[in-house]
């Protein structure tokens, strides 16, 4: 049987722009930091660096991973975290800057604490993480190596895995409706007298509870919808470089002037302005 994938796997909530370049790599560094911690030597670390290899290092600057690393480090969550908290969060580092690595122990960082090697690509993905943690031993003297180093893949989604460990999303407790095919989701569906909508609630409520589920169903809302109010707000121009003019909210404007026009339907126009406000909240 193939792999239960959650709707809370397909709809995740995290920071723009891409999934795979910035919220794969805050998770990674959130991780890696949220470990120094659980082991218990995280007041021995005075510096953390990380190499971004492959694909992340050779377009990671246009995605903001580097800024992506620096907010995870500092144990920030893509599921909650504000884009003002991670946009400008390595790019924006000024001379003698500190972090506060896993929101707790302050330690000095540098933008050239973060290297870029576009051209390895390391055989795990080619989205690829190292991190290192430098400090104190049980001595107390300065190490000459790192005192932790983890390699983070981002397999695309979000989704992280660890060199050395499987990918957490193949791991799924049981879920009481399973099927692998359309068909027999559709037999499911005529055998119980239930919608399709129903099958996927019932198995997300044997994952994560009735409770949690609609919970996080209404996160997900949230986030979406006031993803679409900002993009509809939002003027000027698009960060990054490229002077890219915002038009959503221009769109916005024309709707609201022409939608009480009895002979114009504008259902599908106001659908390509939440799209295009969507795109260009996430750019």
């Amino acid at each position: 049987m193939t792999a239960y994938v959650s709707a809370f796997d397909l709809f995740s909530i995290g920071i723009g722009p891409s999934s795979s370049h910035t919220v794969g790599p805050l998770r990674a560094a959130r991780a890696f930091a949220v470990r120094l911690h659980d082991e218990g030597i995280l007041d021995r670390i005075d510096q953390v660096t990380c190499t971004l290899y492959g694909s992340l290092g050779s377009t990671g600057i246009g995605h903001g991973t580097p800024d992506a690393v620096v907010a995870g480090l500092r144990g920030l969550e893509p599921e909650n975290c504000r884009p003002e908290d991670v946009r400008g969060a390595w790019s924006g580092l000024p001379d003698g800057a500190t972090i506060a690595l896993a929101g707790l122990r302050e330690i000095p960082f540098a933008r050239d604490d973060i290297d870029f090697e576009p051209r390895t690509r390391l055989p795990g993905h080619p989205n690829a993480l190292t991190l290192r943690a430098w400090g104190r031993g049980e001595s107390g003297e300065r190490e000459p190596l790192p005192l932790r180093e983890e390699t983070y893949y981002s397999i695309g989604g979000g989704f992280i895995r660890r060199d050395g460990e499987e990918a957490d999303l193949a791991a799924r407790a049981s879920h009481p409706l399973p099927y692998d095919t359309a068909v027999e989701l559709l037999a499911i569906c005529e055998r119980l007298d239930i919608p399709i909508c129903e099958v996927a609630r019932r198995n997300e409520a044997a994952l994560h509870s009735e409770e949690r589920t609609v919970e996080r169903l209404d996160l997900i809302w949230e986030a979406m919808a006031e993803c679409v109010a900002n993009g509809l707000a939002g003027t000027g121009t698009l960060p990054g470089g490229l002077q890219v003019p915002r038009r959503a909210a221009a769109m916005r404007e024309h709707l609201e002037r022409v939608q009480d026009d009895p002979g114009r339907a504008t259902a599908l126009e106001w659908l390509h302005a939440f799209a295009l406000a969507v795109n260009e909240e996430n750019a």
